[in-house]
């Protein structure tokens, strides 16, 4: 997946947000990103905004 405009005016690099969203994968037994959401909403760790858009 290419870097959105965002990460690239972060001073991180690629290598770690994918370790983060490893970690983050791990903790919640997900798969992808759209199951780590699903599961985060599931786990009452984000709520779906009126606009279907994660909310913390």
């Amino acid at each position: 997946m290419p870097c959105p405009p965002t990460m690239q005016q972060t001073p991180i690099t690629e290598a770690t947000v994918k370790r983060h969203l490893h970690s983050v994968f791990v903790k919640l037994g997900a798969v992808s990103r759209i199951d780590a959401v699903n599961k985060a909403v599931a786990s009452s760790l984000i709520r779906m905004t009126t606009r279907g858009v994660p909310e913390r």
